[in-house]
């Protein structure tokens, strides 16, 4: 028999659920058209993530058994390209100023985009001491960006920003936190503390990022 404490948990609605319940009520109707085509990671895909990144949020791994990735994705004949989260860092390059969007890697692009340089292999020690590029005192630039997990890229074709899941903080971090990338002029910041503070702030917001229009300019 199942108790009413355990009915209650059953019935509840996760953070994952609530989520997408209400991306897809703000989906315009062609990114709703062309969500319903979307598809969850197959064990397989996940396995290889996991295998890459141990510490993987519960909550990630739920939504990638739903939505494996809508950056170009292919599922079957359809191509998704449907925005899937926000940041309001570098709204002012929309041209609405409105919450920056960006696109959710899949599996194989969560491991193809892997990167063995560190922030401070790509900018140097003086550039980030002298204050020309902001790193977040929560994050460790000698850290090798390969050891973060890197689920989204923005509008520009992931050129003006990327989403990751950090799980080498320095001392004033926490393992887990979710870190912004955001180009000229460079800056690498803490959104929230963890996966799950990172969708509930869509959920507050009722993904007001959407419907965005956007064309995607092929030559970036």
């Amino acid at each position: 028999m199942v108790s009413t404490f355990s009915y209650i948990l059953v019935c509840m609605p996760t953070v994952v659920s609530e989520y997408l319940a209400i991306l897809r009520k703000n989906f315009n109707e062609d990114d709703r058209e062309s969500f319903a085509h979307v598809t969850g990671a197959t064990d397989n895909d996940l396995a290889r993530v996991l295998a890459v990144y141990p510490d993987t949020p519960e909550e990630f791994q739920q939504l990638l058994k739903q939505v494996d990735g809508t950056w170009g994705r292919d599922y079957g004949n359809h191509e998704v390209l449907v925005y899937m989260f926000a940041s309001d860092l570098g709204a002012e390059e929309t041209e609405t100023g409105d919450d920056y969007p960006y696109f959710m890697n899949s599996c194989e692009q969560i491991l193809d985009e892997r990167d063995d340089s560190s922030i401070v292999d790509m900018y140097g020690d003086d550039a980030i001491e002298d204050g020309d590029v902001d790193v977040d005192p929560q994050i460790d630039p000698t850290i090798p960006m390969s050891q973060r997990l890197q689920f989204a890229n923005c509008m520009n074709n992931g050129g003006t920003s990327q989403l990751y899941i950090d799980f080498n903080p320095t001392s004033r971090g926490v393992s887990g936190q979710i870190i912004c990338y955001v180009h000229d002029p460079d800056a690498w910041i803490v959104l929230t503390p963890c996966f799950s503070d990172f969708l509930q702030k869509h959920i507050d917001s009722s993904c007001s990022f959407l419907p965005y229009n956007y064309e995607l300019d092929e030559s970036d």
